[in-house]
């Protein structure tokens, strides 16, 4: 998440401007890249059911409970151990927050600097490993006790003994909240499922803008399925002669929020 600035509302009504601290990463479980289409061998039972007389069940994947709405997975990992902070939703239901250690892998890339940090802060590390071939600045290949140390702090930031080319696995524990967004479908408009997660703390604050399964908005209009046929998943698309890459607008982004309740108050998006 790039810097930023925001403006806040503190309870006196008097706003200040003040730097953003990215104190949080709120990340989203992404979807399964096949939901919302229609397999090849679900179509064919389809046609051939319809030319009989029967409509087979296509047992669809959206995205959505039985219900019809949208449930997101959401993690939190705070960058700062003990950090208090309050996660808010812009629109549907957030279910409690659960707190666990999580361990997990990162690969990190070391071309030839001498310090550098782990994407999450670590409560804890299982240990590394070199993937394939390590070289010093000769492009020599390194052994065994040739290869350089690594020493890892408690904010995750690192420091590498000797320059080095190479690929290094790191496992290590985080401590990662989870937690639910249930989103009821709007009445209408064009994002039925949209929302935005802010994660608020002392002097800062963090937003994740939720991402809704693929094509879930075309089940507006009473529309009960979602998607289309995918026939091949080995085809490849031919380029569109005529595309035009999309012009890039500059995004100034304010958030006002209530210092002492943790509560956003507005949070606008002007295109420059």
């Amino acid at each position: 998440m790039e810097n930023t600035s925001l403006t806040v509302t503190f309870a006196s009504g008097e706003e200040e401007e003040v730097s953003f601290r990215d104190a949080l990463i709120i990340e989203q479980e992404p979807w399964v890249n096949t939901q919302g289409q229609i397999k090849k061998s679900d179509f064919y039972k389809f046609s051939l059911g319809v030319m009989v007389g029967y409509v087979p069940q296509m047992n669809l994947d959206c995205g959505l409970d039985s219900d019809g709405k949208c449930v997101s997975t959401i993690y939190v990992y705070p960058k700062i151990h003990n950090l208090n902070f309050k996660l808010y939703a812009s629109y549907g239901h957030l279910s409690t927050l659960k707190k666990a250690s999580y361990t997990l892998e990162e690969v990190l890339t070391l071309d030839f600097n001498l310090e550098g940090s782990l994407k999450y802060t670590p409560d804890g590390r299982g240990g590394s490993v070199w993937i394939g071939a390590v070289y010093d600045k000769d492009f020599h290949i390194l052994e065994g006790e040739d290869r350089p140390g690594i020493s890892f702090e408690d904010d995750g930031t690192f420091t590498i003994s000797k320059k080095v080319h190479g690929i290094l696995k790191v496992s290590y524990t985080v401590e990662r909240y989870t937690c639910t967004l249930t989103v009821q479908p709007r009445d209408s408009g064009s994002d039925l499922f949209g929302a935005v997660i802010y994660g608020i703390y002392e002097n800062g604050i963090s937003w994740l803008e939720i991402s809704n399964p693929p094509n879930v908005d075309e089940l507006s209009n009473g529309s009960f399925l979602c998607g289309g046929l995918k026939i091949d998943d080995d085809d490849d698309e031919e380029p569109d002669d005529d595309y035009e890459e999309p012009e890039v607008s500059l995004v100034k982004r304010e958030i006002k929020y209530d210092y002492c309740s943790f509560e956003v108050k507005s949070d606008t998006i002007t295109y420059l």
